[in-house]
């Protein structure tokens, strides 16, 4: 693949300038973008019109009647994306010289008004259109694009692949990528991503990656508790008492995952791990530090907890069989 000719800074400089000429600037723009994100470029577009990675892929929308009509996909990625071009317009500053000016292309709209959102759903709404209207057989992408020549970068996603809406990815708040966010190594990797493995980036995989690897871990961390022996040689933990250790580890993460610690939903409050990040290189902190939240946990001090979960945290404590003094109360009980 081509290796970009411009750094990051240079593409955003060479593209800020363009607007209102989408059919003019949209295959020069996309084809530096691919060599920006060391991607491939789309392939050469036949007279078949068809094609898995091409600009102005060709779909027959057909109508109730039977009656059928071309359509053009701007850029088709199978498997990866279907996306729709424009661009619009910076607004022109009021006052200054009254001179007659050239005329200026008007593009799709006035980039921050009304009219300018308006167009960029309508192009949504287009590419999920051509979504519906790809063969059967090539399936249906998870990613539309919705792409401001020079300017942004909509995403939406549909991991399931089975007809359901395309939502605004990762999330309603940062699914626009600016152009100036192409400086931002990370932002180009995840285009790059979805170019390459756009299903590697479903939520659903990697939680379920990010599950296997927390029970790999705990799972680990329960065999070596179990074969720590105390000073009379005999194991200083029973299984009891490295599953309820255990057992607590995971309802501690669940409870600060879900904001449990915090009185105000709106406020992040992670007492778990900034307990564990100020303990690092003193792992004898590590029982007082424990015991400490898992007691307020038991008394319910953390307003939220649900009912009855204080319990988990009641039992009595595990100083281990043969332990030394204060080295069981990590696995043992919070009071």
């Amino acid at each position: 693949m081509p290796k970009s000719s411009f750094t990051p800074e240079e593409f955003v400089a060479r593209w800020s300038p363009s607007g209102g000429g989408e059919r003019a600037n949209y295959v020069s723009f996309l084809a530096e973008l691919c060599d920006l994100i060391e991607v491939p470029r789309p392939d050469v577009t036949t007279a078949a019109g068809n094609g898995s990675y091409v600009f102005e892929r060709e779909v027959r929308e057909v109508f109730t009647d039977g009656k059928s009509t071309s359509r053009f996909i701007d850029l088709y990625r199978q498997g990866s994306f279907v996306m729709e071009t424009k661009q619009g317009v910076e607004k022109e500053e009021k006052g200054g010289n009254k001179a007659k000016k050239p005329v200026k292309k008007k593009g799709h709209g006035v980039r921050g008004t009304a009219g300018y959102d308006t167009s960029m759903v309508k192009a949504k709404a287009q590419a999920e259109a051509y979504v519906r209207f790809l063969p059967a057989e090539e399936g249906r992408p998870p990613f539309v694009l919705v792409v401001d020549v020079g300017y942004m970068i909509e995403v939406y996603a549909e991991f399931t692949r089975t007809g359901g809406n395309y939502l605004p990815f990762p999330s309603a708040l940062n699914n626009r990528i600016p152009l100036t966010d192409l400086l931002k190594p990370e932002v180009r990797e995840r285009l790059r991503t979805i170019w390459l493995d756009p299903m590697s980036l479903d939520p659903s995989r990697q939680a379920a990656k990010a599950t296997r690897d927390v029970a790999a871990k705990l799972a680990e961390l329960g065999k070596s508790l179990e074969k720590t022996k105390g000073e009379n040689g005999q194991p200083r933990f029973t299984p009891e008492q490295v599953s309820t250790f255990l057992m607590r580890m995971i309802f501690t993460m669940f409870a600060e995952d879900m904001n449990l610690f915090s009185d105000d939903p709106q406020k992040k409050q992670e007492p778990f791990k900034a307990a564990l990040g100020s303990i690092k290189n003193k792992p004898a902190a590590f029982v007082p530090s424990m015991t400490e939240l898992w007691s307020n946990m038991a008394k319910r001090r953390v307003q939220h907890l649900p009912s009855g979960s204080d319990s988990a945290f009641q039992r009595r404590a595990v100083r281990g069989r043969g332990s030394a003094a204060g080295h069981g109360g990590a696995v043992g009980d919070a009071d």
